[in-house]
């Protein structure tokens, strides 16, 4: 049922093949202690809801997301662990909050309903396409290793923008389709070769070769 387990302390998942219900009847995690809260455990979790005013979700493991939403506000801090969009499935994000370190890990289609932000690095390493035209705020370093997600031809493909305050680096075997560099005070490094297809490149600043060029 399509109601909230609203949690206070901690949440602990170690079940990996707990199913989605797609007739929108699973049961949402809402996270909302007044301090900090913590995610660990090697299962998964499908709709999860952060509404938290005070105090940071501490992930101390990686926290793989399957199916469903990711919703609410605040930030889910990398204490050693990661957030994964994983099991080739589906999932949208919808998340006014920030994240620090992200990567889209053997996914199908990922449905970005407003910009998000990741305060560390963000990795594309297996999707079949990023959607709807928001941005991917990143201050970190993108690493991408997907040479075949797709570009959605009716202008609604999500935006990787980068608008760190030192320099960033892009590295990896894999694509980027719409990138827009917004970097005042750095420079974006190309560790590999920069393979751009289909999309757009925009904005400002210094694309610096660095073991890479751009194609």
């Amino acid at each position: 049922n399509n109601f909230n387990v609203r949690v206070s302390g901690n949440v602990v998942t170690n079940d990996e093949r707990h199913g989605y219900l797609h007739s929108g009847g699973t049961a949402n995690i809402l996270l909302e202690g007044s301090g900090d809260q913590t995610i660990s455990g090697t299962g998964v979790i499908h709709d999860l809801d952060i509404q938290k005013m005070t105090g940071v979700v501490s992930l101390t493991d990686n926290l793989d997301l399957r199916e469903g939403t990711l919703t609410g506000q605040g930030l889910l801090r990398n204490d050693g662990g990661i957030v994964r969009t994983t099991f080739g499935s589906s999932y949208t994000i919808n998340f006014a909050g920030a994240i620090d370190d992200l990567e889209f890990f053997s996914s199908n289609q990922i449905f970005l309903n407003q910009d998000l932000t990741v305060n560390n690095d963000l990795t594309l390493t297996d999707l079949v396409q990023l959607r709807n035209n928001n941005n991917i705020r990143v201050s970190g370093d993108v690493v991408t290793n997907d040479v075949s997600y797709l570009y959605n031809h009716s202008g609604s493909t999500a935006n990787i923008l980068l608008e760190g305050s030192a320099d960033q680096t892009i590295s990896g075997t894999g694509v980027i389709h719409d990138l827009d560099i917004q970097n005042m005070t750095g420079d974006v490094l190309l560790t590999d070769d920069l393979d751009l297809r289909d999309g757009i490149l925009t904005g400002q600043g210094r694309l610096r070769t660095n073991g890479g060029s751009v194609h």
